[in-house]
């Protein structure tokens, strides 16, 4: 499920998840909840068109099957360019926390956002 608004122009979503996993062999079945929260951040004026916006998230993952509860943390800022109306190049930092590490990545992708809609002036 997800959640989403707006905080003046920034944009912000919430996105709950909930996972059945399997983990090394049948046997071993592993249910885990996600809470995510997302910002984005646009760094034109108002009115301006945009290019550049920030990204900023924080992800919280719990195991509900297990007695550590806690899977771990991810945090990531980054950057995105967008390239067109509906895709953009984005660059991250992520830093995820284990129990026992911590782990840093970086990050380069290409979103790209489909319009399924037949009549796309409604």
């Amino acid at each position: 499920m997800s959640l989403g608004g707006n905080i003046g122009r920034t944009s912000i979503s919430h996105r709950f998840r909930v996972e059945e996993r399997f983990i090394s062999n049948p046997n071993e079945f592993i249910v885990r909840l996600r809470y995510l929260i997302s910002l984005r951040i646009p760094f034109n004026k108002a009115g301006e068109k945009e290019r550049l916006y920030g990204i900023l998230k924080n992800e919280i993952r719990m195991n509900a099957s297990k007695e550590e509860t806690f899977d771990s943390n991810r945090l990531t800022a980054g950057i995105g360019i967008k390239t067109g109306k509906n895709s953009a190049i984005e660059v991250a930092f992520i830093n995820q926390l284990e129990t026992g590490s911590t782990s840093n990545y970086a990050y380069i992708g290409y979103r790209n956002n489909f319009d399924w809609r037949k009549n796309k002036n409604k």
